[in-house]
């Protein structure tokens, strides 16, 4: 559970590509089914972007969930997934989402929500884009699974 005061509280599960020298494999762990549900669509993606050629090789640096649950009041502030030059596009999935729209964009100091976020709807994006969660007031859960997609090669 996300402990940090000023975000509320939220339960999380982060999962880390054993194979891009991020972490390792422990204890034989690897989430085999998280990458493919997830795998085909991240690469589908690259191709529309004309990202996928014979030269280069993305993978996913990590993919987590998040539950959040109205009564812990969680609040993501305005923060971004672009650490390194090789970090290029990240996303989102809500599989289970309020009618309310709580994930933005954060452009020239305002919100923007996407259309886009409904339940079963992934979103796509570059890493550098600002972007945050408002703290949900309406539904009881808002379950969303995200990730980022790096440059190997």
């Amino acid at each position: 559970m996300k402990g940090d005061p000023d975000w509320g509280q939220h339960y999380t599960g982060y999962h880390c590509n054993p194979y891009n020298g991020i972490t390792s494999v422990k204890d034989g762990f690897f989430d085999k089914e998280l990458l493919d549900l997830y795998a085909p669509k991240l690469k589908s993606v690259l191709k529309i972007f004309g990202m996928l050629d014979s030269k280069s090789l993305y993978s996913f640096a990590s993919i987590w969930g998040q539950l959040y649950k109205r009564e812990l009041s969680s609040v993501i502030n305005v923060h971004n997934h672009y650490t390194e030059p090789r970090h290029l596009i990240s996303w989102v999935h809500f599989v289970k989402v309020p009618k309310q729209k709580c994930f933005y964009f954060y452009v020239d100091g305002q919100k923007i929500y996407p259309e886009t976020q409904s339940s079963s709807d992934i979103i796509f994006y570059p890493s550098y884009v600002m972007h945050g969660v408002d703290k949900m007031t309406e539904g009881d859960i808002r379950f969303v699974v995200a990730g980022n997609i790096i440059k190997i090669n």
